[in-house]
């Protein structure tokens, strides 16, 4: 691997540290863009058009979403796949590069995929992150995260350091639960074997098994029998629905408008449903005089809405919320689910009940590691809210 080193001063000449001089944030990831595309014609000029396929199907990266793809995947295949990379193959070609380009290349050599917990922000700039895997603080500046929504919220995704600050390259575009993000970083350490280290998920088998694990989990959490008072993101449940009203006669404007959401999938000509991924985040309605957004909580709502605002004809939202419940009404709901539970089938099942699958080795292995993550999403209540799992696990036999 042809490793550039770090630049004392930026080759421009200037004199000031290259990340502070010729490189900011809106031109950093405009390059890396570039790079990308650049690295892809050279995939193509020297291992041919079936190398990118091979390299999804190792990685496990089969996805319809196209923004997921360029956002993460993508990356896997340049800077994780094979040995040697085809970022690194592509350096010890020794390309020519700009001053500009010099910097970026040495902040993805450096880049990091881990999961980290957002801790603080300040608002449209900057968001302080905990690394949750291989522990340390940055300041990460990507201003699109940099809302009060996204406080706690656990992302995958890939950092590297440019100038005093770090920037992400990269990043799976939906936030997961801590509770659960947790579950999946010890399991994939129990497969490894051993601490995890950066340099182990530069390997494309475990960045690639990082990533599978963590599309199972939100696939786990959408099939989630016990109810959560949280998305899957993170968030508190809410229920809200946003109304943005528009002039008689601006429908159809609207709807053409609405079909350049790639996220949107229409049932029919009034109504669509917003997805990630496999997962259904809200609703779209249009009425005759407004369009309706319902939501489970207000990040979400925020995110959508955020892209609705964006048309010209909607005016000012309007949003009605329900309240959020009592502690004693939330522990009844766990108390009348867990006299439910043993007997409902279950897709994580199967189909069948959980009483039917501990008849099994396999299927007992199955139920103690649901219980185990309702435990573990129990834990994360107030002691006013949550109920102990082990009268369920004496039921069953377990």
């Amino acid at each position: 691997m042809r490793t550039l080193e770090k630049l004392e001063n930026c080759p421009c000449g200037s004199g000031q540290l290259p990340a502070l001089c010729c490189l900011g944030d809106d031109q950093a990831l405009r390059l890396e863009g570039k790079f990308c595309e650049r690295l892809r014609q050279y995939a193509l000029r020297t291992r041919g058009p079936k190398w990118l396929e091979q390299a999804r199907k190792d990685l496990k990266l089969e996805s319809d979403d196209q923004e997921l793809f360029d956002g993460l995947f993508a990356k896997l295949a340049y800077f994780h796949y094979g040995h040697p990379t085809l970022f690194d193959s592509f350096l010890g070609q020794r390309p020519g590069f700009s001053a500009e380009e010099t910097t970026l290349v040495w902040a993805l050599q450096h880049a990091r995929l881990s999961v980290f917990k957002i801790l603080e922000i300040r608002r449209g700039q900057s968001i302080l992150v905990q690394d949750l895997l291989f522990g340390g603080y940055d300041w990460v500046h990507e201003g699109s995260l940099a809302e009060p929504d996204m406080r706690g919220a656990v992302l995958l995704a890939r950092l590297a350091p440019v100038g005093p600050a770090t920037m992400m390259f990269g990043m799976y575009i939906r936030p997961m639960a801590e509770w659960k993000a947790r579950l999946i970083l010890d399991q994939l350490e129990g497969q490894a074997g051993q601490r995890l280290e950066p340099a182990l998920l530069r390997q494309w088998q475990w960045s690639s098994q990082l990533c599978a694990l963590w599309r199972q989990g939100f696939r786990e959490l959408d099939e989630f029998s016990m109810p959560l008072q949280v998305t899957s993101e993170g968030e508190p449940i809410v229920r809200v629905r946003d109304c943005f009203p528009f002039e008689q006669g601006q429908g159809e404007t609207i709807r053409q408008a609405l079909k350049g959401f790639p996220e949107l999938y229409w049932d029919n000509r009034q109504s669509a449903r917003w997805f990630v991924g496999p997962s259904e985040l809200g609703r779209v309605s249009l009425q005759p005089k407004a369009l309706i957004l319902e939501c489970d909580s207000l990040g979400r709502a925020e995110r959508l809405g955020e892209g609705l605002r964006t048309i010209p004809a909607l005016q000012k939202r309007r949003r009605q919320r329900t309240r959020p419940l009592k502690d004693e009404s939330i522990r009844k709901i766990y108390q009348e689910w867990s006299s439910r539970w043993p007997e409902e089938a279950l897709a994580a099942l199967g189909g069948l009940t959980p009483r039917q699958s501990v008849d099994t080795a396999e299927g007992r292995q199955r139920v103690t590691q649901l219980l185990g993550e309702f435990e573990s999403y129990q834990r994360t209540l107030p002691s006013t809210q949550s109920i102990s799992i082990e009268p369920l696990r004496s039921e069953l036999g377990l």
